[in-house]
């Protein structure tokens, strides 16, 4: 996949940095497209894969917190905030998330904080149970 737009690297960036994670570091990962000339721009904590012991591929929502306030201050204009609690039907491949929806550096951007990594990305750290160590997969989205 070629690298985001600097602009999007940008504001991947300054999302990041509202975000605490409750958890050992995990990793960040970043889904953009574009469409009618605005930008959809997906944010997600890795999960975590248990790999050996009782709970064997298990996958692990982390835990983190966002501070909405910091984050709209991140957009030059808002024209929207939702929050949407529990995955809607079964075509909904998002699930849980925040969303923003405004003007970022002159584009139109609707952005989501999800609530846990979508199935179709693979977990982005792994847990050696017996060993006591995570490992880190993926990179920095930004």
């Amino acid at each position: 996949m070629s690298s985001p737009p600097q602009w999007i690297a940008h504001l991947v960036e300054s999302v990041c940095q509202k975000i605490q994670l409750l958890d050992e570091e995990s990793p960040i990962g970043c889904h953009y497209f574009e469409i009618d000339d605005a930008y959809e721009v997906s944010v997600f904590i890795s999960s975590t894969e248990v790999v050996g012991g009782p709970n064997d591929g298990q996958r692990i929502a982390a835990r983190f917190i966002v501070d909405v306030i910091e984050l709209i201050e991140v957009f030059d204009v808002i024209d929207s905030m939702t929050w949407q609690s529990q995955i809607v039907d079964e075509t909904d491949e998002v699930g849980p998330h925040f969303s923003v929806s405004g003007i970022y550096a002159g584009k139109t951007v609707w952005l989501r904080i999800l609530g846990e990594t979508p199935e179709q990305f693979s977990p982005g750290r792994i847990e050696e149970f017996h060993e006591h160590r995570f490992i880190n997969i993926w990179e920095d989205p930004a």
